[in-house]
């Protein structure tokens, strides 16, 4: 099937019907398909959840096994494994559905060309092997050619342990908004939909991941997509002034603080009839700034969506939540060199594990042995391995006596945005009351330090993802309220 994908074949199925499905395993695997047959990939002793959802993500074809049995008990997690699949454009990934008894086929899966067993084994079989032969042959598509403003950072970890939980990292398989990817996905392609569609929903939600899935989905069609910063709003407007009229998804997040940027490209867009052009805003909610964008004038309401679209809790039940947690367990685990064997917070019913975020804390700091329990806890302990990873850094250096300044320092770096280059570190962090009567090769070196903790785009990253950074600024806010009036609110 190409690079991407481990397997050709996922086979979902009631376990009532094993031994019929083990017959299909057994002939495709003959034929040289590679095949997900649970039997053959779950041992003893694994999360199966989480070996079910690495299947489901390294396969490109799912043939879902429709039975009496299957449209039963099993029917509802059955159907969710299909949603990834049942792509409209069905061009990344592949749906078979094959009928192993006379049952009526359920709901919308009518719509879908199915393989019939009542034609006799060996027909059906030899059909299921031509197409999936087929699908071997396939072409995937390379990735589009984006412009440089358009963005997607694909970043290997390094650095604390807190950065594993960063989206654009996506360390946890994407998982559970497969049916609203594919919803984005059609929005992005219908010729009828709003050009611009607002996305919100509290911090630690998964916008940004799910914003990030539908580009890298979108790149794989060919299509340009990606995330524009504030900083390169002058070369996108550029660009759309001069562009044709190509298919493309800009995605601007923390679109709030973005009004005159976003009211500028939508003016372009209209002034120009740009009418495959995409515009997905991420926002925690549509307050002051949305009403003056829809107030704004010259026809830019007419291609905003009526309404803002609210992200939904990713897991709102116990058992759903289970799984997420355990398939972040399992991700961290495997970054970090450790046992996953970890139950589940005592707490998960709470209110607060509606952040998906929050549940990933819990099972990154489940991994490492530390408890915690409520919303604040949760991030003062993640906060804290940040400092204790730092201050494991310093005494390297023999500075453990300035191990008390990682949040004053990066409290007011991450409300700088982070730092561009070296020598604006080296200023901001003398500037810092904490700091102030270090050497100069001191603060050098801390200024270092730090670049290796938090890499990326910047010379010194925020720390991330935002709820904690909001987290750390108000300590240190709270700590020393003079380094924010003299450096932040300068800048």
């Amino acid at each position: 099937m190409g690079e991407l994908f481990k397997y050709d074949v996922f086979l979902s199925h009631s376990a009532k019907d094993k031994p019929t499905v083990r017959q299909i395993a057994e002939k495709l695997k003959a034929d040289g398909i590679r095949v997900w047959f649970d039997e053959w990939e779950i041992k003893p002793g694994d999360n199966i959840p989480y070996k079910i959802e690495e299947g489901l993500e390294s396969s490109r074809t799912l043939v879902l096994c429709m039975s009496a049995n299957a449209f039963g008990s099993d029917w509802a997690q059955l159907e969710s494994y299909t949603f990834r699949f049942r792509d409209p454009l069905n061009t990344e990934r592949r749906f078979i559905p094959v009928r192993l008894d006379e049952v009526e086929v359920k709901g919308t899966l009518s719509q879908f060309q199915y393989i019939d067993l009542d034609n006799g084994f060996s027909t059906a079989m030899d059909a299921l092997a031509v197409i999936c032969r087929e699908d071997l042959q396939l072409q995937f598509h390379s990735f589009a050619k984006n412009p440089d403003w358009l963005t997607l950072p694909e970043q290997e970890w390094r650095g604390t342990p807190g950065a594993l939980l960063r989206a654009d990292l996506a360390i946890v398989p994407f998982h559970g908004r497969e049916e609203e990817l594919v919803f984005w996905k059609e929005w992005a392609f219908s010729k009828n939909n709003p050009i611009a569609e607002l996305l919100t929903g509290p911090g630690g939600m998964g916008k940004t991941r799910l914003a990030r899935e539908l580009c890298l989905h979108l790149r794989k069609e060919g299509v340009p997509a990606g995330f524009l910063h504030c900083e390169d709003a002058g070369k996108c407007q550029s660009y759309l002034q001069h562009s044709s009229d190509e298919r493309m998804l800009i995605v601007l997040d923390y679109a709030e603080t973005a009004g005159n940027v976003v009211s500028e490209i939508l003016r372009i867009i209209r002034n120009r009839n740009l009418k495959h052009i995409r515009l997905l805003l991420l926002a925690r909610g549509a307050g002051s700034w949305w009403s003056s964008l829809r107030r704004a004038g010259g026809g830019i309401v007419d291609l905003l969506s009526p309404e803002p679209t609210k992200l939904h809790p990713l897991s709102v039940d116990i058992p759903s939540r289970l799984i997420s947690f355990h398939l972040a367990a399992e991700a961290f685990a495997g970054k970090l060199g450790t046992s996953a064997d970890i139950a589940g917070p005592d707490d998960i019913s709470e209110g607060y594990y509606d952040r998906t975020l929050l549940l990933h804390m819990s099972a990154l700091l489940g991994i490492m042995g530390v408890e915690a329990r409520g919303m604040d806890p949760i991030l003062e302990v993640v906060l804290g391995r940040e400092a204790n990873y730092f201050a494991e850094q310093l005494n390297q250096h023999n500075l453990s006596n300035l191990e008390r300044g990682f949040e004053r320092a990066m409290g007011v770096i991450s409300a700088c945005g982070g730092m561009h280059h070296r020598q604006e570190a080296i200023e901001t962090l003398r500037a810092i009351g904490y700091f102030m009567d270090q050497p100069v090769s001191t603060i050098e070196t801390v200024a270092d330090l730090l670049h290796n903790c938090y890499p990326g785009n910047l010379w010194i990253e925020p720390v991330q993802p935002d709820l904690l950074m909001e987290f750390l600024i108000d300590k240190a806010m709270e700590e020393d309220p003079d380094d924010f009036l003299n450096i932040v609110i300068p800048k």
